[in-house]
């Protein structure tokens, strides 16, 4: 029917444009030779023919010329004037569901003008077009003896869209936008140097003064060079391009048990798996992220989305209906839908198995879930909330795997075949290959993390650590001696790396917890002196930051007017602080924490732990009690002027501060 055909008619027009557009320039393009060279006469004034560049036995005075002249004017009107324009104005008039998101037939049907680009830019396809006629089909109307009028409008052309592409980039992929003035510029240096060709033509004195001698050969090679080094770092950069997609792309997901893929229920071709409810205005973008990972991660997976797979908007609740599991995706907005309710009242009533994912970045279209709870109706707001778990959602690489395992458990507990697994909050019964986990974090020897009583919430953090790594030991720097603190933090540890890079459970980075009154008040006043002074003696510092407001999380960017400038200076949050959020992604956080605590062993030490030999263990052993042996007599020995300094840095100037060992 007209509705299958309208697009393939149009995507044929698209294809055939610039071909059949330069083939009518053509008609115009005439080519003149000598006829006559006269007779003494006339002063031997000679007479010229004029035949048609395509067909030498057409002469253009004739009068088959002039219909064939006049066939083709008819042909610019149909083809480069007409078809930009109908574009133009398929595109203004669908200019709402395109902006607002609301596919209709015809805009599904022009998708490929307007897909690329960004929401704003939805109207650039019919510039590109009249871009590329201007460099193929309009330069054939200027005569063949002023080529270099030709070249000129062409280098004109190509330095305007450049420009106009760097600033305004009008392409969603930054890849594309990337890509386009790359080639943008390579078209600037080939008609440059087609200009340089051109006048070298003409002229060689001016060719000299370009300094490529008297002829064109260096233009040639100068030519020839560019364009092999263009060829290559675009090589390059899609070689680059390849590596970076592939390092993002979400792994296959697998049982647990078998190492096996998950089998999705076999579905007639009209069904869904799974059915992406959301609102446009605030959860498109992500809600898309989320059918791309997916598809990734599950092969086969059928997912509905309507951008890609709504035909008819009054067909909603037939969609949910062919749909084995719904998920909404709860941001600003949701319940104040109309089509966004109509699509939960039909999941409610056809008991659709829900998966909740939750949009909690304010600033991304979030909204707290209180608050989306109390805008949803009466009567949907015990099926959608009542006894659900919700998925938060995140744009971290750690966390969304995470999110997208407990989305693919949701997906997957729809099927009967899946139906049966007992509810876990981690979905440990699915893994990501190579997926990170603090269970696996298991070292042969143990490690200290320090911290300090005046940061609130330090010390429940670090025990939330030492609860799940056997191997991790606490220590209170303000309950130790501040000679010892600064002789671990700069003696031991070279010490001990001389010792086959072992280090004792006393070394190990110092933990800063931050949360809404971090470096508040007195004991804020007293956590700043510490912080100075374990940045004085070389101590590394690892930075949790809180996210959940139960525990006084908040943005980070509190943090720049809270902390003291002078540690803000001194390159205190030039490392990324490891986000610490509510449960159950606290867990990758946690994972990701102890991965970075037990970066502050040397690689040799690591490398060492679950594969020595008994040789080498008992030699690192009778060094290491050299190396003990050695630092308890030196802590009979009187301290150093360095480490009196230290000293006098971490106790912050307080001579009445008591002194405790470790």
């Amino acid at each position: 029917g007209i509705d299958r055909a309208l697009p393939f008619a149009l995507f044929l027009t698209f294809f055939c444009i610039i071909s059949a557009s330069t083939r009518i320039f053509k008609t115009f393009l005439c080519d003149a030779f000598v006829y006559d060279d006269g007779s003494p006469e006339d002063g031997f004034s000679q007479t010229y023919r004029s035949y048609l560049h395509d067909d030498y036995s057409l002469e253009c005075s004739t009068g088959e010329y002039a219909r064939s002249r006049n066939w083709a004017y008819a042909l610019i009107a149909l083809w480069p004037v007409g078809v930009p324009l109908l574009y133009s104005t398929m595109l203004a008039a669908n200019r709402k569901s395109i902006s607002e998101h609301a596919p209709n037939e015809l805009s599904r049907s022009i998708g490929f003008l307007h897909r690329d680009y960004n929401p704003r830019f939805f109207w650039w396809e019919p510039i590109e077009l009249l871009r590329k006629l201007s460099l193929t089909g309009v330069p054939l109307l200027i005569a063949s003896s002023a080529e270099l009028a030709r070249v000129v409008l062409a280098l004109l052309v190509t330095l305007l869209s450049l420009a106009v592409h760097v600033n305004l980039q009008p392409f969603k992929r930054s890849t594309d936008n990337k890509l386009c003035a790359f080639i943008q510029f390579s078209l600037t240096l080939i008609y440059l140097t087609v200009l340089i060709l051109k006048v070298c033509e003409e002229s060689g004195e001016v060719c000299e003064a370009f300094g490529a001698g008297s002829d064109s050969s260096g233009v040639f090679l100068f030519f020839t060079t560019f364009s092999t080094i263009a060829l290559l770092t675009l090589l390059i950069m899609g070689l680059a391009q390849i590596l970076y997609a592939s390092s993002r792309t979400v792994p296959v997901l697998r049982l647990k048990e078998t190492l096996m893929r998950p089998e999705l229920s076999l579905l007639d071709k009209n069904g869904y798996h799974l059915f992406l409810s959301h609102i446009w205005r605030s959860g498109q973008d992500q809600v898309a992220v989320i059918k791309r990972q997916l598809q990734l991660c599950l092969p086969g997976v059928r997912i509905f989305l309507d951008v890609d797979d709504l035909l008819d908007i009054s067909a909603l609740e037939t969609y949910i209906a062919k749909s084995a599991v719904v998920l909404i995706f709860l941001s600003r907005g949701y319940f104040c839908s109309t089509n966004c309710l109509r699509e939960a009242r039909s999941s409610k009533e056809g008991s659709k198995p829900l998966v909740l994912v939750h949009e909690a970045d304010l600033s991304k279209g979030g909204i707290a879930l209180e608050e989306s709870r109390a805008e949803c109706p009466d009567d949907l707001r015990s099926f959608v909330f009542d006894d659900r778990s919700v998925i938060q959602w995140f744009r971290i690489a750690d966390f969304q795997r995470l999110s997208l395992k407990l989305i693919a458990d949701g997906l997957l507990r729809g099927n009967s075949a899946y139906a049966h697994e007992p509810f876990d909050p981690l979905a440990k019964w699915l893994v990501f290959p190579g997926e990170l986990s603090i269970e696996k974090l298991t070292l042969g020897l143990s490690l200290a993390l320090h911290f300090s009583s005046f940061n609130p919430g330090a010390r429940e953090v670090a025990e939330e650590l030492m609860a799940r790594l056997t191997w991790l030991e606490l220590i209170d720097v303000e309950k130790t001696t501040p000679a010892c603190i600064a002789r671990e933090a700069r003696n031991v540890p070279s010490q001990l790396r001389s010792a086959n890079d072992a280090v004792s459970a006393s070394t190990g980075p110092l933990l800063l917890y931050l949360n809404k009154v971090t470096f508040a008040g007195e004991d804020g006043v007293q956590l700043a002196q510490t912080v100075r002074a374990a940045r004085a003696a070389g101590m590394r510092l690892v930075l949790f930051h809180e996210n959940d407001e139960a525990l006084g999380g908040g943005p980070f960017h509190w943090h720049f007017s809270t902390t003291p400038q002078d540690l803000i200076s001194d390159g205190l949050f030039d490392d990324l602080a490891i986000e610490f959020v509510p449960m159950p992604h606290r867990e990758v956080s946690l994972a990701l924490a102890a991965r970075t605590i037990s970066t502050d062993l040397p690689a040799k030490q690591k490398r060492f732990w679950g594969i020595d030999s008994a040789k080498s263990w008992f030699s690192w052993t009778r060094k290491k009690r050299e190396v003990q042996s050695t630092s308890r007599e030196e802590n009979l020995a009187p301290i150093s002027d360095a480490t009196n300094q230290g000293a006098s840095a971490l106790d912050g100037g307080n001579p009445e501060r008591k002194s405790e060992t470790i």
